[in-house]
């Protein structure tokens, strides 16, 4: 919770449970009916007495009183299983909700009174599985969303969108030496996108390699990278317009049975701007990490329950701090 940090909210296929003492094993209630199944919490940042949930069936639910009850909110809903909400960062009042499974009736919805009544909102993307929904931070109007047809961006908070394609480039020219994305195979974002975030990378400074120097953060205001978890894999972009690059996740282990990481499914990703360079993967075989922008990865020493990973957050105030939603409960 963004203004009472030591208040977590995990939703589960068994409902809503918050924890008011840093998700402490004994902290837990249970906040709704255990039949709930929940794919998304939001805390809308004007509001943070206001919490908004995703929901299967039942579709989008509101809380006024800072998660102790709820109702469901879905005025302009029709079928309805919602996979994911995001409150604006910039426009008062406006929240985002991404549709699956629904055919004409789903994609990206919008409300504009916190998540009372809703619109379908798909100018430009057609009939479309939303799964996930990323504002950026430097430029709020703009908005992607991670459908099953690749993804969409954007430019006026929702109310229009186009389909994220390389633009044709020219060939690179002499005088400028190509960046590492430039020189591997370059390719557009196809099928299910479920997840896409900001990343901050760690970029060699100029004399990087010569004595002491050590690799510097770029900074996340200027940066146009980022990363996303699809149906095909992992990719990584530092401009959209170039085209992603595949993270080679299974030959970038640096692990024991590195061997079979090629049947290794990813369940989640999380990035820090706090953490430049780093990427945490969730998968079915645990917690992977990779701290040089994706290049390789390290199995994280988790506890075997906690292996058959569902979600992964970095605590705001320290971000070396990683929450980890598993088949088998909570771990931080």
């Amino acid at each position: 919770h963004p203004t009472r940090p030591q208040v977590i909210f995990a939703g589960t296929t068994e409902g809503l449970w918050v924890s008011a003492d840093g998700g402490k094993p004994d902290s837990w209630r249970r906040m709704t009916s255990q039949r709930t199944v929940i794919n998304a919490v939001a805390v809308h940042p004007d509001r943070p007495e206001r919490i908004l949930l995703g929901v299967d069936d039942v579709g989008i639910m509101v809380s006024v009183d800072s998660g102790e009850s709820y109702e469901a909110s879905n005025a302009g809903f029709i079928n309805r299983q919602v996979r994911a909400v995001v409150a604006d960062k910039a426009e008062r009042g406006r929240v985002y909700a991404g549709v699956i499974f629904d055919r004409t009736n789903g994609g990206l919805f919008i409300s504009e009174d916190g998540g009372g009544a809703w619109r379908q909102s798909t100018n430009g993307m057609g009939a479309r599985d939303v799964y996930s929904i990323y504002q950026s931070d430097s430029n709020p109007a703009t908005v992607y969303a991670g459908t099953n047809n690749g993804l969409f961006r954007s430019d006026d908070h929702g109310r229009n969108w186009a389909q994220v394609k390389k633009a044709q480039v020219k060939a690179v020219a002499k005088s400028r030496k190509a960046s590492k994305l430039e020189k591997d195979t370059l390719v557009d974002l196809q099928n299910q996108v479920f997840a896409i975030m900001p990343f901050t990378p760690i970029v060699s400074a100029p004399n990087s390699g010569k004595g002491d120097s050590q690799p510097a953060p770029a900074q996340s205001t200027t940066s146009g990278w980022m990363v996303a978890s699809t149906w095909n894999g992992l990719f990584i972009t530092e401009d959209e317009k170039k085209g992603w690059r595949e993270i080679k996740f299974a030959k970038a282990l640096n692990s024991p049975g590195a061997n079979t990481a090629a049947n290794i499914k990813v369940t989640a990703i999380v990035t820090n701007p706090k953490l430049p360079g780093a990427i945490f993967v969730g998968t079915e075989e645990g917690m992977f990490v990779s701290r040089d922008n994706g290049v390789g990865f390290q199995h994280l020493a988790l506890p075997e329950a906690a292996r058959r990973i569902r979600v992964v957050v970095c605590d705001p105030r320290d971000p070396e701090t990683i929450y980890v939603g598993a088949a088998a409960g909570f771990f931080r």
